[in-house]
């Protein structure tokens, strides 16, 4: 297996592109091994494709665009040109200690959190039909599944997080009975706010981290 291939592997082992992307993705981990600095517009005139879908296999790939992944894929490059990574395993081991930091924080997690408090929480969640959801930083990964979650079972839900603005804050505050927050340190300073004005306003201000 070369180089190309251990890149290629690495971006695709847990992601669903087609044929297409796979040949985008090919044609640009070739032309940064071979040392070619191509613009987005470059390269989508090499594959006769459009910008708008080398974005879209950026996207879809975990980057914000094509700027993000070229830098990553920079360094892919790097490493295994200084045999850093003679293998896929290794390319592959900060994404494995990533996995096992995630992991241990969910045992900690279920640590702190006793049969009763569960219950309870499950409780407010059956009482009420409108539940506001809010977010801060990697947290609002879950708070984005389990808002859409309990959408699919007919309830109403609004989901928030630090970068929106006070305005809509305010505005769904006043409409949701129930508030549900997350948090990863549960220090957060504007979600230690937010959930003092929830008090305020009388709401039941369900504070997870």
């Amino acid at each position: 297996m070369d180089n190309a291939d251990k890149i290629f592997l690495d971006y695709t082992i847990d992601k669903d592109l087609n044929e297409s992307e796979k040949e985008i993705l090919s044609f640009l981990i070739e032309s940064r091994i071979d040392d070619q600095q191509l613009s987005i517009r470059k390269a989508a005139d090499e594959l006769f494709t459009s910008t708008t879908s080398i974005i879209r296999l950026c996207k879809k790939l975990g980057f914000s665009g094509y700027s993000e992944f070229i830098y990553n894929l920079g360094l892919k490059v790097k490493k295994v040109h200084n045999s850093e990574a003679g293998s896929v395993e290794e390319i592959h081991l900060p994404m494995e200690a990533g996995i096992g930091e995630f992991i241990k924080n969910i045992r900690t997690t279920f640590d702190y959190i006793d049969e009763e408090s569960i219950q309870e929480f499950l409780h407010e969640i059956k009482k009420h039909k409108m539940i506001y959801f809010y977010g801060a930083g990697f947290s609002t990964l879950f708070s984005n599944y389990l808002a859409k979650k309990l959408e699919l079972f007919g309830y109403y839900v609004s989901n928030t997080s630090t970068s929106d603005s006070r305005a809509i804050f305010f505005n769904n505050i006043q409409k949701y009975r129930l508030m549900i927050v997350f948090s990863r340190s549960g220090e957060t300073s504007k979600v230690i706010e937010k959930v003092q004005i929830a008090k305020e306003f009388k709401d039941r201000a369900v504070y997870r981290k």
